[in-house]
């Protein structure tokens, strides 16, 4: 009986530990992947997996058993502006969704985060093969010239106005 005991508490701490780590609204078998771009707010990651979760049990956020998901953990550079996940499918559906699972990302664009932030997202494809995914991070642009610039006319463009350069 004595044994019995620090085995269930070890047994109960991998569970919450594996459930602490696990993305919110996904099957317990979906593997999570990090990634790290906090480096440079100008960052790319690829991630290609030799195989991918396949079939009933590697679902996230309610999508469509013909799905398999995986899940990422970004970490971002705190002058990071701006994301951007491509996913290359070969034609196959993708959805990408974040931690809530009510936000749906669009393959190979660029969304707004907060830097120096850790992202969740799930990425799900119904194409049974190893997705081949691309993350990176953009920064706010650094203008290093004059006030006013010729930009190859003859006459000086002026900038009057504070120009919004959001995304």
């Amino acid at each position: 009986m004595k044994l019995r005991l620090p085995l269930l508490l070890v047994g109960i701490l991998l569970i919450f530990n594996s459930l602490k780590a696990q993305f919110s609204g996904c099957d317990p078998a979906v593997q999570n992947n990090t990634i790290n771009l906090s480096g440079n707010p100008y960052n790319g990651a690829s991630y290609n997996p030799a195989t991918f979760n396949s079939g009933v049990g590697y679902q996230c956020c309610s999508i469509n058993s013909s799905y398999s998901c995986e899940t990422f953990t970004v970490t971002t550079n705190p002058n990071a502006i701006a994301m951007l996940i491509k996913v290359n499918t070969n034609g196959a559906n993708v959805v990408i969704k974040q931690t809530d699972c009510n936000t749906t990302i669009t393959n190979n664009q660029y969304f707004c985060i907060t830097g120096g932030s850790t992202l969740e997202f799930s990425i799900c494809t119904d194409e049974n093969v190893p997705l081949n995914v691309q993350f990176e991070t953009i920064g706010a642009p650094n203008v290093n010239s004059q006030f006013d610039a010729t930009l190859g006319c003859s006459k000086v463009i002026p900038f009057k106005d504070t120009i919004n350069l959001g995304l």
